[in-house]
């Protein structure tokens, strides 16, 4: 896997199946790119020479990052 990873993990419940997101493939990984994308605690980000604070569940991204 590219990237830096922590090992950390985030929860999703078998309720998702009811959800519009599951019922679209492309819709439930942009959904769960996100989610693994996002902050899981406070902290700084260096984005075009500036720093950038996150808070828990923020995350900082690029059309080109986002693209599939």
């Amino acid at each position: 896997m590219a990237g830096n990873y922590k090992k950390t993990w985030f929860r999703v419940y078998r309720s998702i199946t009811d959800s519009a997101v599951f019922d679209d493939p492309d819709v439930l990984k942009v959904w769960i790119w996100m989610l693994c994308k996002a902050s899981y605690c406070d902290s700084e980000v260096v984005s075009n020479k500036q720093k950038v604070k996150l808070i828990a569940g923020q995350f900082l991204f690029g059309r080109k990052d986002a693209a599939i």
